[in-house]
């Protein structure tokens, strides 16, 4: 894979999504997680902003404190892999 990767020009970033969401004390968004990674980016229809605005109208009140959190948390590490690349 990494070969492929670098034949074709293709930068990869990962990170522990299921690891960040359960520090952060939500093991369930994971998947938020990860969306806030990716969005950092910027290669996605929806901008990091537009992102963070839905999860922050949608998010039940019980929740949105943390999933703002973790979409933030999340956001800065995908920011910090994208300037360090």
């Amino acid at each position: 894979m990494a070969a492929y990767l670098k034949q074709n020009k293709i930068k990869a970033f990962s990170m522990q999504a299921s690891k960040k969401a359960m520090d952060l004390g939500s093991p369930k968004s994971t998947n938020l997680a990860m969306v806030a990674f990716y969005s950092a980016f910027g290669l996605g229809p929806l901008s990091a902003e537009d992102l963070r605005s839905t999860v922050e109208k949608m998010s039940p009140a019980k929740v949105k404190g943390i999933n703002l959190k973790i979409f933030d948390a999340c956001y800065d590490e995908g920011r910090k892999a994208a300037s360090a690349a």
